[in-house]
């Protein structure tokens, strides 16, 4: 008896400890299971999240463009208007032109200055061009005519002797391998910069600068509507256009026009070859027909081979990239955005909900929102 009672006992507690060394091993198990589970989770997920993530351009990185290499032979300091306008006329190649706290007055023409290299211009802090004092003149603040071989930088450019009530505040005619960095536009009774060709393309213009609250006076817009021609930035709109340059504007506070136009009315004019950065905020024009409130408004003929680099737009009346206004067989495939964001945008109900214009052809790489 004692020993059948022990061997039961043996028996007994060898499948008592069978079955729990079966709890305990499927215990472990499962505790086992569910780490390698979620180990298998996130790395299942993970890539999937970093190849999802949509990478944000900032307008800072996407402009942070190498400044030009230059060495100066000669450094000529002004403090007056008159003895700038003189240092201007006798500007040679390697030479640097520093301007302090001088106020422009009139329009501060720079005009027929070809030179065989480069010289540049800095503006400091305190230099203003505020343009031609009454309303009654459309002159721009600013113009270049016929202009080679010159970086210029800085400057706040206005129309502040008229009040906002005159022209344009840049125009630039007829100039090649001509630089401005780091200019703002504002408060003009016109639009914000206009860059075309008169008797000639210009070509080669490398340009970055701040644009905002332009065209206060209605009177200088030929447009049937006033209000929907007068835009931040104008390009080409003449004879000959603008080729082969490289345009960078942050455009922002408007009430009229559109961010920046670009095209042009005859055969021989356009926008060929050009690189362009634009950084839109707050326009607000609301027109029926859809005529303003864009960032970029792409216009009549001969727009071709032109890159908008970066195309960012945030509350805007229109749309983001606009090209209703394309002449008939007129083609715009060999056009790109190749970096593009849009928010709250098509805030005038005539745009509907397409914002990135499909209209000619233009190739779109990387946008968001997509349509």
């Amino acid at each position: 008896m004692g020993g059948i009672g022990y061997r039961r006992f043996i028996t007994l507690g060898n499948g008592l400890l069978l079955a729990t060394l079966l709890v305990l091993f499927a215990t472990a198990g499962l505790k086992s299971a569910k780490p390698a589970h979620a180990a298998k989770a996130r790395q299942s997920t993970s890539p999937h999240r970093r190849h999802r993530r949509v990478r944000t351009l900032s307008w800072r990185a996407a402009t942070r463009f190498p400044r030009p290499r230059f060495e100066a032979k000669r450094i000529v300091d002004v403090h007056t208007a008159g003895a700038f306008w003189r240092a201007w006329r006798g500007l040679r190649p390697n030479e640097k032109i520093v301007v302090h706290g001088v106020t422009f007055t009139g329009e501060a023409t720079f005009a027929h200055k070809h030179l065989s290299g480069w010289a540049e211009v800095h503006f400091d802090s305190g230099t203003r061009f505020v343009g031609v004092a009454g309303a009654d003149s459309n002159a721009p603040a600013v113009w270049i005519n016929d202009v080679s071989d010159v970086r210029l930088y800085g400057g706040d450019v206005s129309d502040g002797a008229s009040g906002g009530k005159a022209g344009t505040g840049i125009v630039v005619y007829d100039s090649s391998s001509l630089s401005w960095w780091g200019f703002r536009v504002h408060d003009t009774g016109g639009g914000g910069v206009f860059l075309t060709g008169i008797k000639k393309a210009s070509d080669h213009l490398d340009f970055k600068g701040d644009v905002s609250d332009w065209g206060h006076n209605l009177a200088w817009d030929s447009h049937p509507t006033k209000g929907t021609g007068e835009q931040g930035v104008n390009v080409a709109d003449a004879n000959y256009g603008v080729n082969n340059s490289r345009l960078a504007f942050h455009v922002h506070n408007g009430a009229v026009g559109s961010g920046m136009e670009i095209g042009g009315s005859v055969a021989t004019d356009g926008a060929r070859g050009n690189k362009i950065y634009l950084w839109c905020q707050n326009l607000t024009r609301v027109d029926a027909n859809g005529g303003a409130g864009n960032c970029a408004q792409v216009w009549g003929e001969n727009v071709t081979r032109n890159e908008f680099k970066y195309l960012v737009a945030k509350n805007l009346a229109g749309r983001p990239y606009h090209t209703a206004g394309m002449y008939a067989h007129q083609s715009l495939a060999t056009d790109r955005v190749v970096y593009g964001r849009a928010s709250r945008t098509n805030l005038n109900r005539a745009f509907g909900k397409v914002r990135w214009d499909p209209h000619c052809g233009t190739v779109f790489v990387n946008v968001r929102p997509r349509q």
